[in-house]
């Protein structure tokens, strides 16, 4: 056996092959399935090789799907991705309905704090000024109290004073 017989035969026994083997088995005339020149066992291993290949293109061809399944599949498939698509766009319009919804609430919730701080302001304004008010009333009066003491002081001493002028009038005989 030359080595092209030798290869064939382990292909064969391995029950693989490659159209490349087929080719080679068939030498320059791959359109005839035999030749004159060619070896009985060349032309059973062509023979089997192109009945392999057969069966094998008959297999794909089992494996592959029709046009019309292949049409139905990408028909289920663009549904299946406009379903998704309107989805993501419904989502997306739910999300940006939420986004201005808590803007909105963001933008009260800031009003209502600078209202609120505005009253804070206005009544501890009111409160510093009572509490102003109500400090200078108290020294005011604390001012008062003072005087109304010292008075009070002068007064006492004035009647002591007057009360021992009145008690040396009486020890002072009439004249």
């Amino acid at each position: 056996m030359n080595s092209m017989e030798n290869s064939v035969s382990s292909q064969d026994m391995e029950g693989e092959f490659e159209l490349l083997d087929v080719k080679k088995a068939m030498g320059n005339n791959h359109a005839s399935l035999a030749t004159p020149y060619m070896t009985s066992e060349a032309s059973n291993y062509q023979l089997r090789a192109i009945v392999k290949l057969i069966e094998s293109n008959l297999a794909q061809e089992k494996d592959s799907k029709s046009p019309e399944q292949i049409k139905h599949e990408i028909e289920n498939l663009t549904i299946k991705s406009t379903k998704e698509r309107m989805i993501n766009e419904q989502l997306k319009a739910e999300i940006q309905t939420i986004i201005q919804q808590n803007g909105n609430v963001v933008n009260q919730i800031k009003n209502d704090r600078r209202k609120i701080d505005g009253h804070c302001e206005k009544v501890n304004g009111e409160f510093y000024a009572k509490e102003y008010k109500h400090k200078l009333a108290g020294a005011e009066l604390d001012v008062m109290l003072e005087h109304e003491k010292s008075k009070n002081e002068n007064l006492k001493a004035r009647q002591e004073f007057l009360q021992k002028r009145l008690e040396a009038l009486k020890k002072q005989k009439p004249v």
